[in-house]
């Protein structure tokens, strides 16, 4: 089960009457639902807000993880290379190639993330 940010009937007298539930973001396991009110601006316009901050927060974890990966990988190379598994040339060519796929999965995050946020603001 995945996390789940949504709009319980307990504030539909400070939302209006919830006309329905969009899914506006799949992240991983983690889904996040926006409770559409159309007629109360200002508490979808709250609520907006508060999904574009999870959006960052859930592309935040995602780049941290694959960070990790990066340094657990790297770590595991020097060791190899310290048993004379991998030679210095095959120890720098891997860390280039996991910076650069490091490199590639962050900026993918963010321009989904940038372009979930984009979504959600324009709901």
């Amino acid at each position: 089960g995945g996390k789940r940010l949504s709009v319980s009937d307990a504030f539909r007298s400070a939302t209006g009457d919830i006309q329905e539930r969009i899914p506006i973001t799949r992240m991983g396991e983690s889904h996040i639902y926006l409770a559409y009110c159309r007629d109360n601006k200002r508490t979808s316009d709250i609520l907006s807000r508060e999904l574009v901050k999870e959006t960052s927060k859930l592309a935040e974890e995602a780049k941290v993880a694959v960070r990790s990966i990066r340094r657990d990988a790297i770590e595991k190379l020097k060791d190899m290379k310290k048993k004379s598994e991998i030679t210095e040339d095959d120890l720098k060519q891997a860390e280039k190639k996991a910076q650069d796929l490091t490199d590639k999965y962050v900026k993918n995050t963010e321009a989904c993330a940038a372009a979930k946020e984009k979504e959600i603001l324009e709901i």
